[in-house]
């Protein structure tokens, strides 16, 4: 009987010794699962930012004659003109082709990451929380030695390591368990263990041809919300754990097969299901593959920098964990307030609807003009205005300024009742204030967001409640 020595992962000592832990994670592991997931990451990459391309979505939203809704702190973040802003995203599938074959794959994932990271702060409609993802990923890949396998032209340079310290997988394990146990813990309200919005989603699906009527059926929403729940709460457990992991990955498979076939919400489950397979062995691609050539052993890690990797780490995996809990600072539910909402992975947890219009009130004269939001905006950015405060607030300050700027003095006020989730419609925002004249609110608690109106979410599907996505 022979042993395939690529298979084998060598007992090296840890440079400088240390506690069990440190021995584990800088013990060396096979990066050939990293690389089979870089490759599909990069194809990925490939096709999002061609998709932008093909759809005209640039055409139609990022050009610099639109007015834009930018975030906090980054007004100055504009587009480029239309030229440019096509050139980005042929550069961005370019990029994502460099990374599936291993042609410098880590500033190719440096470019990808501050790429998507720009595209993202230059319009708050534009937010998807897996744009947000990709940038993580991106920033954790890069730091990974994921280029060590699967390199294009890799027989013709000098050979390098198959192997590379193991905290390079448990760092990239460790983000994607974090993304599914936030999005668990954000499904722990009121209105999605009233099956909200999934009620209303499925009902609209109910032209679906035969399976139509299954997924109207009222109880096929409320099993899909508890069955969402928790899946999202104990699949990440699920994957690290050997004896449970091949079972959570084909749950996982079928549960974004079945948000790709109901909803539209791009690259994402391709996404997670590509991404899942890091948490096979390492080595899984060469029992396809075959074995791996002889390659040098992976040098010793120096202590200081073993330090270096662990508290860089560490601090990393506390910003994950923490920053999506941000939202518990402020009162009231993030769903209504949208305050946290973001960058928090709270995904598909609400639908709000209800008209939108501004009093602009002449200071000088007393006459009031009503201006509706698509006077500034494209489509897509009314209706990702709908029930987002802080956007509502920038084309109110928008508003003011263009009037000044003609010579008037006004004041704008704001009507908005919202319904979310199939409740009655209430007032987002206080209609008695002056919303141009209000500071903007990043860190506490906007005053004029008036609170939701004590009640729980309907529970019968309303098909009027359309707005189905990831944002």
């Amino acid at each position: 009987m022979t042993v395939d020595p690529s298979r084998l992962t060598p007992q090296v000592p840890v440079a400088g010794g240390g506690p069990w832990l440190r021995e584990r994670l800088f013990q060396p592991v096979d990066t050939a699962s990293l690389a089979a997931f870089r490759v599909m990451f990069g194809v990925l990459l490939t096709v999002k930012a061609t998709r932008a391309l093909v759809t005209g979505r640039i055409v139609a939203e990022l050009h610099p004659d639109a007015w834009h809704l930018p975030y906090p702190g980054f007004d100055a973040v504009t587009p480029l003109p239309l030229a440019g802003m096509v050139g980005v995203h042929l550069a961005l599938a370019g990029l994502g082709l460099a990374i599936a074959l291993g042609v410098a794959t880590r500033p190719a994932l440096v470019l990808w990451g501050v790429g998507a990271a720009w595209l993202l702060l230059l319009d708050q409609s534009w937010y998807l929380n897996h744009q947000v993802l990709v940038v993580l990923l991106c920033g954790v890949m890069a730091v990974c030695p994921c280029d060590r396998v699967a390199r294009l032209g890799g027989r013709f340079r000098r050979p390098v390591p198959h192997r590379a310290p193991a905290w390079s997988l448990w760092l990239l394990r460790l983000v994607v368990v974090g993304v599914y146990v936030h999005a668990g813990l954000a499904k722990l309200n009121p209105d999605w263990l009233h099956a909200q919005p999934l009620l209303s989603w499925l009902e609209s699906r109910r032209g679906l041809g035969a399976l139509g009527p299954v997924l109207a059926w009222d109880p096929t929403a409320w099993a899909m919300s508890y069955g969402g729940l928790v899946l999202d709460l104990v699949v990440g457990p699920a994957l690290l754990w050997p004896r449970t992991r091949r079972g959570a990955m084909l749950l996982l498979a079928a549960f974004h097969g079945a948000n790709l076939l109901l909803f539209d919400i791009g690259i994402f489950p391709f996404l997670m299901v590509a991404v899942n397979l890091v948490f096979l062995p390492p080595d899984w691609p060469r029992r396809w593959l075959g074995p791996a050539a002889p390659s040098p052993p992976p040098p010793p890690v120096s202590p200081r920098r073993q330090l270096a990797v662990l508290v860089g780490g560490a601090v990393a995996l506390v910003v994950h964990a923490v920053v999506p809990l941000r939202h518990l600072a402020y009162p009231g539910r993030p769903s209504w307030t949208e305050e946290g909402h973001r960058f928090a992975w709270h995904m598909m947890l609400r639908a709000k609807q209800g008209p939108l219009s501004f009093r602009v009130v002449d200071l000088a004269t007393g006459t009031v003009d009503r201006v509706g939001a698509e006077a500034l905006l494209s489509p897509l950015q009314v209706r990702s205005l709908v029930g987002r405060p802080d956007g509502i607030w920038l084309v109110a300050r928008e508003l003011r300024r263009r009037a000044e700027a003609g010579g008037r003095a006004v004041a704008v006020y704001v009507d908005h009742p919202v319904s979310l989730n199939g409740r009655p419609a209430a007032p987002l925002i206080d209609p008695r204030v002056d919303l141009s004249r209000q500071p903007r609110h990043v860190w506490t608690h906007a005053p004029w967001i008036l609170p939701l109106p004590d009640g729980p979410a309907a529970t019968g599907a309303d098909p009027s409640v359309a707005e189905v996505g990831d944002r």
